[in-house]
């Protein structure tokens, strides 16, 4: 005999059509509602006494008309198949083809078993509210259970998909298996929620374009090796640092604006692309655009159609990257554009962004203000609809100048007020300053990603590569690249020691970037805000009062005073 849901659940009347079901516990209480839409509404078995609800989205297969789970979870080598209470609502009865595709999405875990998974959701075609297309990041855990009857797992369609009951942590959805001897294999997915879902999956299919710019002329000579963005920061590039909190909130394709050396940004980032399973390309300019004529520029690239907001950041920026909050905050004030922007002591040295307190809403900007007008002044973050693409031209073009101040004089952008650390890393000096907030911030986020020991003093981050020698004393507020060599007796603080770097026995270096694959020599001092570019070598005994050197040179004599070594 076959038992329905119905029978397997009794504690619960349903009512109304296949298309319309409302499941309703005799108490009266209403569950939850489905009409157009998709998803699955189950009781779990009499032995597990609480209700979990799901709305499990589907997608259309490219051949045919079906609903489909794009990830399956089963164990063993078992088949997953298809069924509803009325084959007739999707246009016939498709159960046997269903089985097909829905046995190519199939992952196979062993029972109890637990892993990250991405469903993905999108739109249901020809139904009247469909879903926004999306990921939802699970953590899974898959239990096997064996009926002897068969159970018909309800389709049934919801016509509010926008909004998350975000009180549900533990959700479910039921599957089952015809085996050879008739019995049924029942799976249950407990799916438990990790991040806070917003009401629309503006998270899951976004895009961001990253201002990369042009020369990096602050930052040489190590610009002159690579591009700026591609300049290793906490032992990793800098854009590297943007894109992984993009991708982290589910952020699908990354734009880079760029008109300097595009092909070797794009040939190193392959890697990554691969490995972080996101997007990557290019728009090149061929002359620069400031800050908002890349916009338009890449307009083609943002604008899909879908309506969704895009982000826009600035690739010298360094920060919590708190853009997930971001989201929300755009979400609540439903204006046309949200700026992230950061308190400083002293505002008269910046743009100020002069905000309603209360709301956030933008009421003007003061260039470089001789009397206090506030203290927050613009992040270099942006989150933006696509409607602001209409009013940039394709020409050299000021966002914050000419764009954001007609948005703010029509009340229709937004200030968030960044929280944690923030800073501009383009020219070295902040850099240097840079590296000792994001240390301060990992030391409270991820400590275990610090070097400890007794010759270490505060925050130092050490690649695994790297090799310390004997008597060494490192920190506060250093980082040393893979492949480094720091020989015994050696003393690093407020410093970068970048790739394949080799600091020889008792030299110091303080408040200085020692470009890739350099040397310092024995007894060595370089200080106060030295640049070596790429394979410089500094002579034993040498001393370096803020020289910059250029890549491949040696340095035989002091530097007294800062000057660039050419």
């Amino acid at each position: 005999m076959v038992k329905t849901i119905e029978q397997l659940c009794p504690r619960f009347l349903w009512t109304g059509s296949t298309e319309g079901k409302k499941i309703v516990p005799i108490s009266g209480k209403r569950v939850c509602q489905h009409r157009e839409g998709g998803g699955l509404a189950i009781r779990k078995l009499s032995d597990w006494n609480e209700v979990a609800i799901l709305k499990y989205y589907w997608e259309i297969a490219a051949r045919k008309r079906i609903p489909w789970v794009d990830c399956i979870l089963v164990g063993g080598a078992a088949t997953v198949a298809y069924r509803s209470l009325n084959d007739d609502f999707f246009g016939g009865n498709h159960g046997e083809s269903a089985t097909d595709i829905l046995m190519n999405s199939i992952t196979k875990l062993r029972p109890g078993a637990s892993f990250y998974s991405s469903l993905t959701e999108s739109s249901l075609g020809e139904f009247p509210n469909p879903s926004r297309s999306g990921n939802l990041n699970l953590v899974t855990v898959v239990v096997e259970l064996v009926l002897d009857d068969l159970l018909n797992a309800v389709i049934v369609w919801s016509d509010n998909l926008t909004r998350w009951e975000k009180e549900i942590q533990i959700l479910s959805v039921v599957f089952f298996e015809l085996s050879p001897s008739k019995l049924v294999r029942l799976w249950w997915i407990l799916i438990h929620h990790h991040a806070c879902r917003v009401e629309k999956q503006w998270v899951i299919t976004m895009k961001a374009l990253i201002l990369v710019g042009g020369f990096g002329t602050r930052l040489r000579p190590l610009t002159l090796s690579v591009p700026k963005p591609l300049v290793e920061f906490a032992n990793k590039p800098m854009i590297l640092h943007q894109i992984e909190a993009l991708k982290a909130i589910g952020v699908t394709e990354v734009i880079l604006a760029i008109n300097y050396q595009p092909e070797v940004m794009l040939n190193f980032l392959k890697e990554f692309e691969t490995k972080l399973g996101i997007k990557i390309t290019c728009s090149q300019e061929t002359e620069p655009l400031g800050t908002a004529g890349p916009l338009a520029l890449a307009r083609d690239k943002l604008n899909d159609d879908s309506g969704e907001p895009f982000f826009v950041l600035n690739s010298d920026v360094i920060s919590d990257y708190p853009l997930k909050e971001m989201i929300e905050f755009h979400k609540a004030h439903g204006g046309e554009a949200s700026i992230m922007v950061t308190k400083v002591a002293e505002p008269s040295k910046y743009g100020v962004v002069v905000t309603e307190e209360s709301t956030g809403k933008v009421e003007k900007f003061v260039e470089k203000p001789k009397i206090f007008v506030g203290n927050k002044i613009n992040a270099g973050i942006y989150l933006l609809n696509p409607s602001v693409l209409d009013r940039i031209e394709l020409r050299p073009t000021s966002i914050e100048k000419e764009v954001f101040p007609k948005i703010a004089a029509e009340k229709k952008l937004f200030a968030m007020v960044l929280p944690g650390f923030w800073m501009d890393i383009g020219q070295p000096r902040d850099y240097i300053t840079g590296l000792r907030l994001y240390l301060d911030s990992l030391r409270k986020k991820s400590s275990s990603k610090l070097a400890i020991g007794s010759h270490i003093v505060g925050n130092v981050l050490v690649d695994e590569s790297a090799v310390i020698g004997e008597g060494c004393l490192i920190g506060p507020d250093v980082a040393v690249g893979p492949g480094c060599v720091v020989e015994s007796g050696v003393r690093l603080s407020r410093c970068t020691v970048m790739r394949g770097v080799r600091i020889k026995k008792h030299a110091c270096i303080s408040s200085s970037i020692i470009g890739w694959h350099s040397t310092v020599g024995q007894w060595a001092r370089v200080e106060n805000m030295t640049i070596l570019g790429e394979d410089v070598h500094v002579c034993d005994e040498i001393y370096s009062n803020g020289g910059v050197v250029l890549p491949h040179k040696e340095i035989k004599s002091s530097i007294l005073k800062p000057e660039i070594v050419m």
